[in-house]
């Protein structure tokens, strides 16, 4: 809501070419503003995600030995990694994060790239 409007100017050896262009949709990948709407997008999410640990329906985890507990890893190139035990209630909470996150205009979860792996003590 804060950016609505932006030209984008083609220049060729300094000079101006043709009308100015105006696009169709909000911030892609790559524009200068991304990472600052990832990071902002990412805090709400980050807040979601701590709700519910606070209620008891997720909780942080131990990936290792000596490692601190954790319960999302956040990545500037717009990848996050989410731990949970591996029950139903506590996926279905994240499943239910990511719905809700989803209802934001223009975020959504790619599916396609969607993994998720198990320790392997994991039934």
């Amino acid at each position: 809501m804060c950016i609505k409007f932006v030209n984008y100017n083609v220049m060729i050896n300094g000079d101006g070419v043709g009308r100015p262009i105006t696009p169709k949709s909000g911030l892609r990948q790559g524009d200068l503003l991304s990472p600052s709407s990832f990071i902002l997008c990412m805090e709400a999410f980050s807040s979601l995600l701590r709700k519910a640990k606070g209620c008891g329906d997720i909780h942080v985890v131990k990936v290792c030995r000596g490692t601190p507990l954790l319960l999302h890893l956040l990545f500037i190139d717009e990848y996050y990694l989410l731990f949970c035990r591996a029950m139903n209630k506590e996926v279905e909470t994240l499943q239910g994060i990511l719905s809700t996150f989803e209802k934001s205009p223009r975020l959504a979860t790619n599916f396609q790239k969607l993994e998720i792996f198990f320790n392997k003590n994991t039934p």
